[in-house]
């Protein structure tokens, strides 16, 4: 990946062992943001021995506004069986509220499309809230298919568990 991009006074870049801690008290704000503050149960070291060993399940990009962390984007490969190729899904993409306007959502998106071109993928995936309907307008701006007909579906832990009992 081009390890950076600028626009103005923003910097997407991706994020380092160093940003571990600007880059966790952003996860906070997210969880606080999609009011699930509760379901953030990592550590801040469990979330770095993750995104920084050496063969990460998670990536990071990270948005800077004049040199401050203000977002990130969280992305992972995944698989697509009907087109046998790879592609990516963002798991989150958050600017702080109090920075959005100044082009760092869109500039975390465009960094993350050149990221799936780059690995060859044939799809760029994510979900996003129904009740997120200025991140939906957003998305669709920029190109983005909202299905609404798809449900997203979960299994916690207590959930994997309950489904393996005999």
């Amino acid at each position: 990946m081009e390890r950076e991009a600028r626009m103005s006074d923003v910097t997407i870049r991706i994020a380092t062992q160093a940003d571990l801690s600007e880059l966790y008290r952003l996860l906070q704000a997210k969880a606080s943001f999609d009011g699930e503050s509760d379901a953030l149960t990592a550590s801040e070291s469990e979330l770095g021995a993750a995104a920084f060993s050496a063969a990460p399940p998670v990536e990071f990009l990270l948005a800077e506004l004049s040199g401050r962390p203000v977002g990130f984007a969280a992305y992972y490969p995944v698989f697509s069986t009907f087109a046998a190729r790879p592609g990516l899904w963002m798991d989150d993409l958050f600017v702080e509220e109090d920075q959005r306007g100044h082009g760092l959502g869109l500039q975390l998106l465009k960094v993350l499309a050149a990221e799936a071109s780059r690995r060859g993928c044939c799809k760029l995936e994510w979900s996003v809230q129904t009740s997120n309907r200025r991140g939906i307008a957003f998305y669709e701006r920029e190109g983005a298919v909202v299905r609404e007909e798809n449900r997203f579906a979960k299994l916690d832990e207590k959930g994997i568990a309950r489904l393996l009992l005999p």
